[in-house]
């Protein structure tokens, strides 16, 4: 019976509001109702018994009301949504919080910024640099070819424990940085030019010479070997740090993720994206039409949903001392373990989507930027320097700025 009586009522609000308000301002509201409602239950099991709820045909009746309530409260809220947004990505926060959150995001980033090049120059020396350590222990190994002998033990076996330490450190995970790999390609040089690296079986110094021809192997496998880590390496910790603004970076992750969407027309067109997005919405198609309009309207949606709930949780936290009141530990300290996890979960929500909000962002601008420009009645400029050109004067146009460049276009 609630069922159709929901769906009625879907049907009947369906043409008034979008599917974006739905999932993105109506379901939260819904959600966080319904546990307020278990919560009260819990919390007065005598007054608001909640399995009697479903029983009473009377509470029914007054269903379509409370629905009816539902949709109201959710669109009262849904103004609030870039409020509370803005206050996640740390540009509408107080001064003095706004700085003590970004702080120490500034020294992560600097610390991340150092692990990241570090990362890099040893991919830059294991790709680059490998080649010359090579010739050089190839062009030793000729010169200790010629002496016909391999009685230095001393240099062999100082060269078998360098290259054994180098291949110890790579099978620990560990990347042995360049003046180490430097230092042990100048022992096994020393001991490549002193010595014979193959002898004949019969020769008295034969045994050191396998030993040394096993060294030099060992040194060109570690080479190898390293090569492929430092590329594995370096890319890992790229994709770690990926979704991390680490060039000044924001008050929070969110503000990160807003800001990298939102710097992307800036940096890529010379546009800037409070100039260029609200024009770009003129020209997408519908929702109901259009693909591509329908994703960006389900990344939207995604954020507010995100938000909104985020936002909402935070009345979950009366409950705790109206259960500390009622002496109900379990439900109290349940509700005490779930709710921060809860919060952590939304958080994380919020930071998601809007990295893929940001991500359709983009895409919408390469692809509709042109559209816009067409709208304006503006031509396509013939290069990417010349649409950088246009969109900074189009960014700066105030007044009569705009009819001159559109008869500048024309006359083109």
């Amino acid at each position: 019976m609630i069922a159709g009586v929901f769906n009625t009522l879907v049907t009947t609000f369906q043409a008034f509001f979008s599917r974006s308000f739905w999932f993105g301002s109506f379901l939260p509201v819904a959600t966080f109702v319904g546990i307020n409602l278990v919560m009260t239950s819990l919390a007065f099991p005598e007054k608001f018994p909640l399995s009697s709820w479903a029983e009473d045909l009377d509470k029914l009746s007054s269903f379509p009301t409370v629905m009816a309530a539902l949709i109201v409260l959710a669109y009262v809220l849904r103004p609030f949504v870039p409020l509370l947004r803005g206050m996640l990505d740390g540009s509408f926060l107080p001064e003095w919080l706004h700085d003590q959150l970004r702080l120490p995001r500034l020294q992560e980033a600097e610390a991340i910024r150092s692990e990241v090049k570090t990362a890099w120059n040893l991919r830059a020396y294991y790709q680059e640099d490998r080649a010359l350590i090579v010739s050089r222990l190839a062009s030793a190994r000729v010169v200790g070819l010629g002496t016909g002998q391999a009685a230095n033990l001393n240099a062999i076996m100082a060269a078998e424990q360098s290259v054994d330490e180098l291949q110890r450190l790579l099978r620990s995970d560990t990347l042995p940085d360049a003046a180490r790999v430097e230092n042990t390609a100048q022992i096994l040089a020393n001991a490549l030019s002193a010595n014979a690296a193959k002898l004949e079986a019969t020769h008295a110094d034969a045994a050191n010479a396998r030993r040394l021809h096993a060294a030099h192997a060992s040194m060109l496998k570690f080479l190898r070997d390293a090569q492929v880590e430092s590329a594995y390496l370096h890319t890992i910790i790229s994709a770690r740090h990926s979704q991390l603004k680490l060039v000044s970076p924001e008050a929070t992750r969110v503000g990160d993720a807003r800001a990298l969407a939102e710097r992307y027309p800036l940096a890529v067109y010379n546009a800037e994206f409070d100039y260029l997005w609200p024009r770009l919405h003129l020209v997408i198609g519908d929702d109901k039409t259009d693909r591509f309009a329908a994703r960006i309207s389900d990344a939207e949606s995604q954020i507010d949903f995100a938000v909104l709930s985020l936002g909402l949780c935070f009345s979950l936290f009366a409950w705790l001392p109206v259960l500390a009141v009622q002496q109900r530990l379990v439900a109290f300290l349940g509700f005490a373990t779930a709710l921060p996890i809860v919060v952590r979960f939304l958080y994380e929500l919020v930071v998601q989507s809007q990295f893929a909000f940001g991500e359709v962002v983009m895409t919408a601008i390469d692809k509709y930027r042109h559209a816009v420009l067409t709208e304006l009645n503006l031509r396509t400029p013939p290069s990417l320097a010349a649409e950088q050109a246009l969109w900074r004067r189009l960014s700066s146009a105030e007044g009569s700025d705009l009819p001159y460049l559109k008869n500048e276009a024309k006359a083109g």
